[in-house]
């Protein structure tokens, strides 16, 4: 990387430095994306990825009684489906599930689970493909989160950035900055292109839940 004479970044000798700066309003945490896919390593087979998305999804904080995995193709496109009838998250817990550094876990002694570290989701999903988008819906919004190393490599970004969207239960969503800029990157970078599809996914989660979709490689 080149950088001016004040020791700023030269944005023009950066590939893909302006469609980075396009979504400059986006949640982000301070981590390369290259790290999604060196933590994903951390699963030597694809079952002990799932092994962690189950952990995750039978959590006691999630509350959850039922749990289905399945395969299915939105838009021709093959997506591994995780879903949950838990109570769904709000679009805090949602970031801090997507990106790195948070979890308030407390384990007690003889505590055998595998997802103390609330690392297992990103490692998890990013072993079994590149992109995954969350749908969930708690009890006062509905919200949906996006992990892509596709954006991000088609952007440019030094830093992992994780659109997110959320609306309240009557499908209205705050007009900010970083709403629209991460609306725009999933509809142009996730397996939905508008924001009716995405609407149509959370509407049709009944109760409180969340839905995971990966893409699968």
């Amino acid at each position: 990387m080149k950088y001016g004479l004040c020791g700023c970044r030269d944005w023009t000798t950066m590939s893909g430095a302006f469609s980075s700066l396009k979504y400059k309003n986006v949640k982000h945490c301070s981590t390369h994306p290259k790290f999604l896919h060196s933590n994903s390593t951390s699963h030597r087979w694809a079952f002990g990825a799932i092994a962690e998305l189950i952990d995750n999804a039978i959590d006691p904080d999630v509350n959850a009684s039922q749990f289905c995995i399945d395969l299915k193709e939105f838009n021709n496109e093959p997506c591994l489906v995780l879903m949950d009838n838990g109570c769904g998250l709000n679009p805090e817990r949602l970031h801090k599930m997507l990106s790195f550094g948070h979890s308030k876990k407390q384990m007690t002694p003889g505590d055998r689970s595998i997802g103390k570290h609330g690392n297992g989701f990103k490692s998890g999903t990013m072993r079994l493909g590149k992109d995954v988008l969350v749908l969930t819906k708690c009890a006062v919004s509905m919200t949906t989160g996006f992990l892509s190393q596709t954006f991000l490599a088609a952007v440019g970004a030094e830093d992992i950035l994780i659109p997110l969207v959320t609306w309240d239960l009557h499908r209205m969503s705050p007009k900010h900055a970083d709403i629209e800029e991460s609306l725009q990157a999933i509809c142009t970078y996730s397996i939905f292109p508008d924001e009716a599809s995405i609407l149509a996914q959370l509407d049709a989660i009944p109760g409180t839940g969340t839905v995971s979709l990966t893409k699968a490689v």
